[in-house]
């Protein structure tokens, strides 16, 4: 492992293991890279509690042990971004609440599938960008979508809400990219004509809906749930 500007960095072919022997300046470290090719389970073995400010790039290999990692430190940095390209994780982090946390998925070789490095409130983006697809894989709440490449696939056991109630919170939508399964959108109260909000979903292909100048009450804002179904319908 190296250590530069506060980056932690385990590249090895052979297992490796976090041991801290005394105390880190701050209590936690801006920035973890795993690139590890052993194989091994786990390939980085954490077994000290670590807090991560500022990143976290999950690139090649599985993170765990005994130790508890902290995504966030609000003292040092109020956002935190998570990218996951072949890494996983396999114990189950403690999110800071007081920082914004934005997640991207850009593996390019094999369809990944969500783990415990996602919470289920992501209070930034989440970003699509793994021409391979993903799998979403407990149901999320995420404040903004940005679809870049390859389909995020949802489930009614697995739903994928955006919370954001401005139209621009979700960008792109594509051939390539977007929500294959239900999708949910909120809108915001008192709402009046003059505003779109898109829906970037399909099934076996991009099959994009938008709500043309909806209107809502006074009351909380409301949630849409869009999912689009291949086949045919009524009677010949």
């Amino acid at each position: 492992a190296t250590a530069t500007g506060s980056t932690l960095w385990f590249g090895g072919t052979v297992p490796q293991a976090l041991n801290i022997d005394g105390t880190l300046a701050g209590g936690y470290i801006r920035s973890l890279v795993v690139n590890n090719s052993s194989g091994a389970t786990p390939a980085v073995a954490i077994n000290n509690s670590l807090a991560i400010s500022n990143s976290f790039f999950m690139t090649f290999g599985s993170t765990g042990g005994p130790g508890t990692l902290t995504f966030g430190n609000f003292a040092a940095s109020l956002t935190m971004i998570l990218t996951r390209v072949n890494g996983s994780l396999l114990t189950t982090p403690v999110f800071d609440p007081n920082v914004t946390f934005n997640a991207t998925y850009n593996n390019s070789l094999v369809q990944t599938i969500t783990g415990p490095e996602l919470p289920s409130i992501v209070t930034g983006t989440f970003t699509i960008n793994d021409p391979a697809g993903v799998l979403l894989n407990a149901t999320t709440t995420a404040q903004k979508l940005a679809l870049t490449n390859g389909t995020l696939t949802t489930a009614g056991t697995s739903l994928l809400k955006i919370a954001g109630t401005n139209p621009t919170d979700i960008t792109g939508g594509s051939n390539t990219s977007y929500v294959s399964g239900p999708l949910i959108r909120t809108l915001p109260s008192s709402l009046v004509p003059g505003t779109q909000y898109s829906f970037p979903v399909g099934k076996a292909s991009f099959t994009p809906v938008t709500l043309v100048d909806p209107t809502t009450d006074a009351d909380p804002p409301a949630d849409y749930q869009i999912e689009i179904t291949d086949g045919r319908w009524g009677t010949d």
